[in-house]
């Protein structure tokens, strides 16, 4: 699992431990790869609505992510600029991901354990931050900041001190008890 939830794929995501299992319906998401159902794309591509535009840094940049939204929600596209596309199904809770052949899963895995699972997880009411989490007495500390600002670079600096990085991109938080507990990421 990663972020406290059970990922079914039908390929290995680069970064987790990946298990074989016979049941695939116990998964929380469903994951699958190239196989983008043609009515889905057909339907993004004439009935969506634009839903999130995120811009370059600076003005001159291209538009770095469209999200597009059909069917009052049930149905998402996130556009990357450099080629990356996921389709989700939030009833179903399943995505789908296709991507530019100059790229690699490994490229891909940072975008579906990054953003994509923690938009999932908010879907499902889970609170992620966009954070580093690292583990420091017993503590999850939670490191945010805007997108460059070194949270990656600061909780390195603490795995190099000895302290274990619970997570590098989304922090997903739940209450429990009264207390704020988070789930680890991947490795």
């Amino acid at each position: 699992g990663v972020y406290g939830i059970t990922l079914a794929s039908d390929w290995e995501i680069p970064g987790l431990n990946a298990e074989k299992i016979a049941e695939t319906n116990t998964a929380d998401i469903h994951v699958t790869l190239e196989k983008i159902p043609r009515d889905l794309a057909t339907l993004m591509a004439t009935d969506s609505a634009e839903y999130y535009v995120r811009p370059g840094v600076t003005a001159a940049e291209p538009v770095v992510l469209v999200v597009r939204r059909a069917s009052r929600g049930r149905y998402y596209h996130f556009a990357y600029a450099d080629g990356v596309d996921f389709f989700i199904d939030t009833h179903a809770s399943v995505v789908w991901c296709r991507w530019q052949m100059t790229l690699t899963t490994e490229d891909v895995a940072i975008y579906l354990l990054g953003p994509i699972i923690g938009f999932m997880l908010r879907l499902k009411g889970t609170t992620c931050l966009h954070a580093s989490g690292v583990l420091v007495n017993g503590n999850a500390i939670a490191i945010t900041g805007t997108s460059g600002a070194g949270k990656s670079t600061l909780a390195a600096c603490f795995a190099a001190a000895g302290f274990p990085i619970l997570t590098d991109d989304v922090l997903p938080l739940t209450i429990l008890g009264g207390d704020i507990h988070t789930q680890s990421g991947y490795s």
